[in-house]
């Protein structure tokens, strides 16, 4: 079952995380709540101000044997460049004590794939999903 850090309650957070994602992520997998709490995804959330405590974004964290997988990165387009999205990956990382962080970024993601760069990663491979659809494995070893 998913933790978060969270403020108004695990559905509405589970709630505001499919959203952001369904909006902003270009999943070929439509997230719900139910999806979100099912799963063994931690998600780290990043709220705006009082009095809203709206989600403006998340990354999810999984860990897989001696490897910390990153997923659904995602912070809510008005906020985007301003820093909300090294504050999440930081936070991942300093969230958990594997000592590979591992994501995995569509090759048209040019600002994620920027990103992860900035926060220390680097590419080491790729998955081809569709003729048109590529992902690339980036890793960091703390």
């Amino acid at each position: 079952m998913p933790k978060f850090s969270d403020v108004g309650g695990e559905v509405r957070s589970a709630t505001a995380v499919s959203l952001l994602l369904n909006a902003n992520n270009r999943l070929t997998v439509v997230h719900t709540a139910d999806s979100i709490l099912n799963s063994n995804i931690n998600y780290i959330l990043l709220y705006d101000v009082p009095p809203h405590n709206n989600v403006i974004g998340c990354v999810g964290v999984c860990v897989q044997g001696e490897i910390t997988v990153l997923k659904h990165l995602s912070v809510a387009p008005q906020y985007r460049r301003q820093g909300y999205g090294m504050c999440l990956i930081t936070a991942a990382i300093n969230s958990t004590k594997t000592k590979v962080i591992r994501a995995f970024v569509r090759s048209d993601n040019t600002a994620s794939l920027c990103l992860f760069e900035a926060a220390g990663f680097m590419a080491v491979g790729w998955k081809q999903i569709t003729p048109k659809y590529r992902l690339i494995a980036v890793e960091k070893q703390i």
